[in-house]
């Protein structure tokens, strides 16, 4: 009887400490990966300079959503988690190699049999890059400007149930590194590659009993005024750092649980332009040319109180042509109750960074 009271007390002191743990750990999942791919020139000079096709790998803690939440069911119980990664970059020698800790947000698209099943997987985060432009030492690097560069991945997966507690995930991902223009040069670096990988489960998910009514939109339309501010270098030549703000007053219907589209107004200020100016400008202030309006077409994505956005936009005010008179940015904007915005965006023309910004607005 004795034995058996021990090992009773053993027995529920080690269930009580994987309880302990697994309220610790916030994870369920880990995913290891191997990745191979190409650079993406967009410019001749980074086609000239890419040498070799690109690798890396990546570690991942994943946690499954739980269904306590409305948006939990709306995306079939998708999975956010931490990632870091370690690649190549096509020249180890001008452009080194890339160290990334991300957060990143997955979400089943389709499941084709009960062991099969299709995935998008929408990451951001920040990069050390170890080589960058040097005017004495690496001057060919017209790509990377600074260390610390935004790292942005999208990709489609597919995984294959192996075991009951492992899976083989395989897929395609597009990459982006670039700084926002904040330390010139600023090309970016774009990869496209193909990874392989398994994911083991650490523990079962849990899944709460909830029954949200999913039918009902909170409110279809939305006003809001978003003021953002940021800074930007002009180029390697000319290293000056200038204040940019913009303000954004926009209109947006929201059509599904997890989608809205919507029309703006923008207004820029952006002092750097006048190095394009052949006069001087006197107060950059009051100097027209030094402000740009525009109009832009979005549509963003809703995540709980997230909502990525993407904005397509054209100037309808431009003193100074500048690779183009379109203009797009791709950003995250934090709901933090019904009507308060925090809002962080880059905005770019084509494929060139013009800078990052940051900003809070009012919804109603």
């Amino acid at each position: 009887m004795l034995g058996i009271l021990i090992s009773g007390a053993r027995a529920e002191s080690q269930a009580s400490r994987q309880d302990s743990l697994d309220w610790r750990f916030p994870f369920d999942q880990a995913e290891f990966s191997y990745h191979s791919g190409m650079i993406m020139p967009h410019v001749p000079a980074i086609d000239l300079m890419t040498n070799d096709y690109t690798s890396g790998l990546d570690l991942r803690l994943l946690r499954s959503t739980d269904g306590s939440r409305a948006w939990h069911h709306l995306y079939h119980f998708p999975r956010m988690g931490l990632g870091y990664h370690h690649g190549s970059l096509g020249n180890n020698r001008v452009y080194g190699r890339a160290h990334s800790l991300y957060g990143f947000f997955e979400a089943p698209a389709a499941t084709i049999t009960p062991a099969i099943a299709l995935h998008y997987r929408m990451s951001a985060g920040l990069s050390y890059i170890t080589r960058t432009f040097d005017v004495d030492q690496n001057l060919y690097n017209i790509a990377i400007g600074s260390h610390l560069n935004l790292h942005y991945k999208l990709s489609l997966l597919v995984t294959l149930r192996l075991m009951d507690n492992c899976q083989l995930v395989a897929g395609m991902g597009l990459n982006h590194f670039s700084n926002g223009k904040i330390q010139s040069p600023n090309k970016g670096l774009n990869l496209i590659s193909g990874s392989a990988g398994l994911r083991y489960t650490l523990r079962k998910p849990e899944r709460k009993k909830s029954n949200p009514d999913l039918s009902i939109l909170p409110g279809k339309n939305h006003f809001s005024l978003i003021w953002s501010h940021g800074v930007k270098d002009y180029n390697r030549f000319h290293p000056e750092v200038y204040y940019i703000s913009s303000m954004n007053l926009s209109y947006e219907r929201q059509y599904a649980r997890v989608a809205k589209y919507g029309i703006g107004l923008d207004a820029f200020y952006n002092p750097s332009l006048k190095k394009h100016l052949k006069e001087p400008t006197g107060s950059s202030l009051t100097h027209p040319a030094l402000y740009r309006v525009g109009v832009h077409l979005s549509h963003d994505l809703i995540v709980g109180d997230f909502s990525l956005t993407m904005q397509l936009g054209h100037y309808i005010y431009n003193k100074i042509f500048y690779i183009t008179d379109l203009y797009n940015r791709i950003g995250l904007k934090y709901y933090t109750n019904e009507h308060v915005i925090i809002n962080v965006s880059l905005k770019s023309h084509n494929a060139n960074a013009e800078f990052i910004e940051f900003g809070m607005g009012y919804q109603w």
